[in-house]
C-alpha cells in the first residue's frame, strides 16, 4: 500500500492537512450526501440516494486520512458491495469522480487548495483499489470462459469423430480449472475459503494421481508435472492469506503466478486428451487397428519412401469371404468377434515393416514396401493361409472356419499413380480373386512406364 501511495504521490503533509480538517470535514457530510443525492437524480442513478452507495464507514474513514490496514480493508470491501450491486467498473468510476468534485468543492469552501489535493489523491488511491478488484473479477470471468470454451471444444472434437472423449483425463481437467476458480472466488469473498482443499492430495485432481491417474502421465514429465500442482496450491493459499488482509493488488500477482503455474499442469492434461483424440481419430475402436484416415496419411508416406530408396511399394486389400451370412446366421455380436479376430491374425501375419488397417465393413488392407515385388505377393499369400488355417469364435458355441479374398499389387517405385489410382488397381485385382472362387490371391506386379 505504501509503494501506491507513493507512486500516485499522496505526501505527508497533505494527508496532515487532511486531518487538521478532519472536525469540518465531518460537519460537512450532509452537504457531500445532499450533492451525491442530487448528482444521482439528475443521472436518473439505479441507485437513488448515497446510502445505497457507500458502506456507512465510507465517508469517516476517507475524511480521516490514516490510510492504514482499515480503510484499505474498508475500501475493498467497499468495491466488492459496488460489484455485486450490479455496478459496471465505469460506474464506479464514475461515482469516484463524482465524489472527487464534491471534496474539491469542500476543499474551495475553505479556500484551501492542499486540502483539494489531498483529498483528490485519496480518491486516487480508491481509484486503484477498484482498478485491481475488477481487474481480478475480470480475470476470474475470463478464466471461467475460458475454460468452459477448453472443455467444450475438446468434446465437440471427439463427437466430430464419433468418439468419446477420455472421461477421467477431461474431468481431470475440469477439476483442476475448478479448484484455481474457486481459489479466485475465495479471494474475492464469494465463497467461504474454507469450501475447499488447500493440500494437493486432498483436491480432486491430487485424489484422482494417487488412484492411478498419475500413470496417464509420462513417466519423465512427472516431476514438473507435480512441482507445478504443488506451486499452484501453494501460490493460491498466499492469495487467500492476502484477501483476508483486503490487499487485491497482493492477490494479483500470487494469483497471474499461480494461473502460469496452473497453465503448466493443464498443457501436460491436455497433450494426453490431444494424443487421446488423435488415437480416437486414426484407430477402429472394434479392432484396434489404425483405421482409413491413417491409412491415407501411410499411402503418401509410403509412396515418397519407395520413390526415395528405390522400393517397391506394396498394397494388399483383403475381404473376408462370405461375410454377410456369418452376421445373418449368428448375429452381429458374432460378427464382431470374427472380425476382432481377423484383426488379430493380420496384425501377427504381418512384418515388421508392414502396416494393417480396417478399412471398412468386412475389409482390412495392408500396406509394405519390399525391395522384390515378390515379397509382396509372398506376405499377401502368408495373410491368406493363417486366416483359412485358424478356428474363429472358438469361445462360442459355434466354431467357423473363415477365408478371406486377396488383391495385391505391387509398384514399381517409379510409378507415377496417385493414392486414388493406386487403391482402384488393387480393389480390381481384389475383384478378380472373388470372382475366381475366394480364398485366393489375385496379384500384379507393376512395372514403370
Amino acid at each position: 500500500m505504501n509503494f501506491i501511495k507513493e507512486m500516485i504521490g499522496i505526501s505527508v503533509i497533505e494527508g496532515l492537512e487532511i486531518q487538521s480538517n478532519n472536525e469540518y470535514l465531518m460537519l460537512q457530510k450532509p452537504f457531500f450526501e445532499s450533492e451525491f443525492n442530487d448528482w444521482l437524480q439528475r443521472f436518473n442513478f439505479e441507485q437513488s440516494n448515497s446510502k445505497q452507495l457507500f458502506r456507512e464507514d465510507f465517508y469517516t474513514l476517507f475524511v480521516a486520512a490514516e490510510l492504514n490496514e482499515d480503510f484499505y480493508s474498508a475500501m475493498y470491501n467497499q468495491t466488492l458491495d459496488w460489484y455485486r450491486a450490479g455496478l459496471s467498473h465505469n460506474r464506479v468510476m464514475l461515482i469516484l469522480s463524482n465524489c472527487r468534485q464534491v471534496f474539491i468543492l469542500l476543499a474551495e469552501r475553505k479556500d484551501n487548495p492542499l486540502l483539494a489535493k489531498g483529498l483528490c489523491h485519496i480518491v486516487d488511491l480508491v481509484q486503484s483499489v477498484v482498478n485491481s478488484v475488477f481487474q481480478l473479477r475480470e480475470t476470474l470471468n475470463n478464466m471461467k470462459k475460458r475454460s468452459e470454451l477448453e472443455v467444450d471444444r475438446m468434446r465437440r472434437s471427439f463427437q466430430l469423430i464419433a468418439a468419446e472423449a477420455p472421461k477421467e483425463l477431461l474431468q481431470a481437467f475440469i477439476d483442476h480449472q475448478n479448484w484455481k476458480i474457486s481459489a479466485y472466488s475465495a479471494a474475492l469473498g464469494d465463497i467461504p475459503q474454507g469450501n475447499f482443499p488447500f493440500s494437493t492430495s486432498a483436491c480432486q485432481l491430487g485424489k484422482w494421481l494417487e488412484s492411478g491417474g498419475i500413470n496417464s502421465i509420462p513417466q519423465e514429465e512427472r516431476p514438473a508435472f507435480i512441482q507445478a500442482h504443488e506451486k499452484v496450491h501453494s501460490l493460491g493459499f498466499m492469495a487467500l492469506k492476502e484477501a483476508k488482509a483486503h490487499h487485491p493488488e497482493k492477490i494479483l500477482d500470487f494469483l497471474f503466478e499461480m494461473e502460469n503455474a496452473s497453465d503448466s499442469v493443464c498443457n501436460v492434461l491436455l497433450e494426453r486428451i490431444d494424443e487421446a483424440f488423435v488415437k480416437a481419430a486414426t484407430m477402429d475402436s472394434l479392432t484396434g487397428l489404425a483405421n482409413r484416415c491413417a491409412f491415407d496419411a501411410q499411402l503418401k508416406q509410403n509412396i515418397a519412401l519407395s520413390k526415395r530408396h528405390n522400393f517397391w511399394l506394396g498394397l494388399i486389400v483383403i475381404d473376408i469371404d462370405f461375410f454377410k451370412s456369418l452376421n445373418d446366421n449368428h448375429g452381429h455380436a458374432y460378427g464382431d468377434q470374427a472380425l476382432k479376430e481377423v484383426a488379430q491374425v493380420l496384425s501377427q501375419s504381418i512384418r515388421t515393416e508392414d502396416d494393417v488397417y480396417r478399412w471398412g465393413g468386412e475389409e482390412f488392407a495392408v500396406l509394405t514396401v519390399d525391395k522384390e515385388p515378390t515379397g509382396i505377393r509372398i506376405l499377401a499369400e502368408r495373410i491368406r493361409a493363417s486366416v483359412a488355417e485358424h478356428p474363429f469364435c472358438a469361445t462360442t458355441e459355434n466354431l467357423a472356419k473363415l477365408t478371406i479374398s486377396l488383391g495385391s499389387v505391387a509398384f514399381h517405385p517409379m510409378v507415377d499413380k496417385t493414392p486414388n489410382e493406386i487403391f482402384a488397381l488393387v480393389d480390381e485385382q481384389l475383384y478378380l480373386a472373388k470372382q475366381n472362387g475366394r480364398n485366393r490371391v489375385n496379384a500384379r506386379t507393376l512395372e514403370a512406364d
